[in-house]
């Protein structure tokens, strides 16, 4: 009868901890861990003889045990809610904003120091921008460099003799 109880708990603890592979939360982990822990003091109880070979055996049992999880995970379809598959591109729609490519190149004035991020008006509309790594004062004229999505990058305008601009 001791044999059937080792058998069952450790059935059981097979069964809990790959379940935790497909239903991750825990709770069948720890369970799962408890029965063969149980399965192993049955054993070595019952049959003091053979501690050595029940203690090595259970530990080489739960070393399968979790190798036959890790495989169900990686090959069932269990790990669909588990795994992001598909490719989150702007292609296809995965984008947090539009980028509006139409500023690259637009003018505008510093409303607040850009060190290196603050606000600038360009058209008449107050953005938040990055500088180029440089700190420009407000009033300062600036152009806008890149856009990606709401990240827009900008630089001091220049002045067509290459001299900087300041807007007094």
């Amino acid at each position: 009868m001791p044999l059937f109880w080792m058998a069952f708990l450790f059935a059981g603890a097979a069964a809990m901890i790959i379940l935790e592979f497909v239903l991750p939360g825990g709770i069948l982990g720890v369970f799962g861990v408890l029965f063969l822990i149980g399965s192993t003091v049955v054993g070595v109880t019952n049959f003091p003889d053979l501690a050595l070979v029940i203690i090595l055996g259970e530990f080489i049992g739960g070393i399968g045990i979790f190798l036959t999880g890790m495989y169900v995970l990686s090959t069932v379809g269990a790990r669909g809610p588990l795994f992001l598959t598909d490719s989150m591109d702007s292609e296809a729609g995965w984008e947090n904003m539009k980028t509006d490519a139409g500023l690259v190149g637009k003018a505008g004035v510093v409303v607040t120091a850009l060190r290196p991020a603050g606000i600038v008006e360009i058209d008449g509309a107050r953005l938040d921008v990055t500088s180029d790594g440089a700190i420009i004062d407000p009033g300062e004229p600036v152009r806008v460099v890149r856009v990606s999505g709401n990240y827009i990058v900008v630089e001091r305008a220049l002045a067509p003799e290459g001299e900087i601009q300041t807007a007094e």
